[in-house]
């Protein structure tokens, strides 16, 4: 008994456990040293290098909003995999996310008309395992050939479709906290 108590107290062997959860399965865990999904780093990269007329899809709004203090304007799920909510209340009805309300991208078809709205569209997946949860293969063809990768960070990815897409170095001038 005072083994199984030793064990479960020895800081030295819970480092042999792996550092976090594969993919993007939630980690119910509480460890010590363990890294977190970068919402943070996600959320003041695209406030900071927001545009007028600039577009914006989270992953998961409602953390979006949080660390980032600004609403997006659009949720993907092009392959349906999450619940979403029918709301004929808007202009033209159509599906929206459970959290925040914000319009439901359900196909290659509605990705490509809400892009071509804005001057540039950011696409914010954080945990980026859940991208191919979300999309589409056509969804994720289009966005591998018309986005770029601006913002990758611990399991955070943030896409720039339009205006300058050039990759930029995320390393100088940011400090994870």
């Amino acid at each position: 008994m005072l083994f199984l108590l030793f064990i479960q107290s020895n800081e030295w062997l819970m480092r042999l456990y792996s550092l976090s959860s594969p993919g993007a399965s939630p980690g119910f865990m509480n460890r010590m040293g363990t890294y977190r999904y970068d919402h943070r780093g996600a959320a003041q990269y695209v406030k900071s290098h927001l545009q007028p007329g600039d577009i914006i899809i989270p992953g998961i709004p409602h953390i979006f909003e949080y660390y980032a203090g600004i609403q997006g304007d659009y949720y993907v799920d092009s392959i349906l995999t999450k619940k979403i909510i029918y709301n004929a209340k808007f202009a033209e009805p159509r599906f929206m996310d459970k959290f925040r309300g914000y319009p439901a991208i359900r196909s290659l078809k509605e990705l490509r008309e809400v892009t071509s709205r804005g001057r540039r569209t950011w696409l914010i997946f954080v945990p980026s395992g859940g991208f191919p949860k979300l999309n589409s293969p056509e969804a994720r063809v289009y966005l591998n050939e018309h986005a770029k990768v601006v913002f990758d960070s611990y399991r955070a990815k943030v896409l720039l479709i339009g205006g300058n897409t050039e990759p930029v170095n995320v390393t100088t001038g940011y400090n994870a906290e």
